[in-house]
């Protein structure tokens, strides 16, 4: 008897081996303290007219899934993310979710724009984007240069979920992005072909000591990265910074002495540049490291007031 016993329950863990293997994505999605939930527990998962549906811990996407449905969307499900379309006052506006286990929250971007392949991002709406951010308590406006794309991104914790709360989340992100939607969609208008290559040559130079850097600049860089920078006649500036998924807005004060340009921020090294040249439309700065020597060439094109 003992020895049918063990061979019972070899053949029985065997067999349950294989299904997890098969079943791994969806055993993934189960969160430990799940297995041994009551069933009063697992009741509170049904349905209900006034979204109250909760959901203890969304791990992925199957489980943000049906979350989702619950909360009267119609999400499409990807390997990693689940998309679905939010519609506001006659806006119907895409958003890619992805469930960030370690953690504990649900990442939301919803996309807003696209702008030209090779068009220069223009600098003053740059700003007045990055801006905005700092005005919003639950989300951020963010520029993937690699896309050249623009969206707002929020992020919730994934655990004691709602359908109410999950529906409301989504809305006010909507909300949101039509609040803003005369500066975004002015992004892509104000967008210009990348500038042509300028020669640089000693008249150039000559001239450019006489042209003022006062305006707004945008730049793209050989890394991907975006740059529009203020430049006040009251001595000072502001500046945003975008690289990939970051994005950065730095302010102080400028210095100029004939071609040289010092930014300074309290707290943080000086920034000097040479100008290199400088017309009424276009700008090319040379980074100077603290040793004084030449870097990188950074050219700018004037942004449209």
């Amino acid at each position: 008897m003992r020895c049918r016993l063990s061979c019972a329950l070899f053949v029985a863990c065997h067999f349950l081996t294989g299904a997890a293997k098969a079943d791994d994505a969806l055993f993934s999605e189960i969160a430990m303290e799940s297995v041994f939930a009551t069933t009063a527990a697992a009741s509170s998962k049904v349905a209900t007219q006034d979204g109250s549906t909760s959901f203890d811990r969304i791990t992925g996407p199957n489980s943000l899934t049906i979350a989702l449905r619950s909360a009267g969307f119609e999400p499409k499900p990807g390997k990693e993310s689940v998309s679905i379309n939010v519609e506001s006052v006659g806006w119907k506006l895409p958003v890619a979710m992805v469930v960030d286990v370690e953690q504990d929250r649900v990442v939301c971007r919803m996309s807003l724009v696209r702008i030209e392949k090779d068009a220069t991002v223009n600098g003053e709406t740059l700003l007045a984007l990055m801006t905005a951010s700092n005005q919003i308590d639950d989300a951020s406006f963010v520029f993937d240069s690699e896309e050249k794309m623009v969206y707002l991104r929020t992020a919730f914790a994934n655990r004691d979920v709602t359908a109410k709360v999950l529906k409301s989340r989504l809305l006010s992100l909507a909300d949101t992005a039509i609040v803003y939607a005369d500066t975004w969609i002015k992004l892509k208008a104000a967008s210009t072909p990348t500038s042509s290559k300028v020669s640089v040559n000693d008249s150039t130079l000559a001239a450019s000591n006489s042209v003022s850097i006062v305006g707004k600049w945008a730049a793209t860089l050989p890394s991907k990265a975006s740059i529009a920078i203020e430049l006040n006649s009251d001595g000072t500036f502001k500046m945003a910074h975008v690289a990939g998924k970051q994005s950065a807005i730095s302010s102080g004060t400028l210095l100029r002495k004939a071609d040289q340009l010092t930014l300074s921020e309290a707290g943080k090294a000086d920034v000097k540049f040479q100008i290199q040249s400088i017309t009424a439309t276009t700008m090319e700065l040379r980074v100077i490291d603290s040793s004084g020597k030449s870097g990188s060439l950074i050219k700018f094109s004037k942004a449209s007031s």
